[in-house]
C-alpha cells in the first residue's frame, strides 16, 4: 500500500467556522483533500463539550491516549478519564 492509497475513499471532517477555510494553510489542506479525491464535510460545531458528553465519547470510542485541546484545563483531565492523558501545548508537533 502506498502513501496516496492510504487516502482512497476517506473522508475529511472539517468542523471549523466556514471563515478559517480562508486562511492558507487551510487552502493548502484542500488542495491536498482535492488531489487525493476525498470527501470534504464542513460540519460547524462549537467547539465546547460538557463533561458529561466527553465521558460519553471516551465510553464509546475507547481511545487509547486523549489528547486535550480547546480547553483551560487539560490538567483535569486526568481526574476524569481512566486513559492516558497527553498533554500537548498550541504550535507543539505530536507524534503518536
Amino acid at each position: 500500500m502506498t502513501f496516496s492509497d492510504f487516502f482512497a475513499g476517506a473522508a475529511f471532517i472539517c468542523s471549523l467556522w466556514e471563515g478559517y477555510l480562508e486562511d492558507y494553510s487551510m487552502q493548502k489542506m484542500m488542495r491536498f483533500i482535492k488531489k487525493k479525491n476525498m470527501k470534504f464535510c464542513q460540519i460547524h460545531t462549537s467547539g465546547h463539550a460538557e463533561i458529561a458528553t466527553l465521558k460519553k465519547v471516551v465510553k464509546k470510542l475507547k481511545p487509547g491516549k486523549i489528547i486535550p485541546i480547546h480547553t483551560f484545563h487539560p490538567d483535569k483531565y486526568s481526574g476524569l478519564f481512566d486513559r492516558k492523558i497527553v498533554q500537548v501545548s498550541d504550535g507543539e508537533i505530536f507524534a503518536a
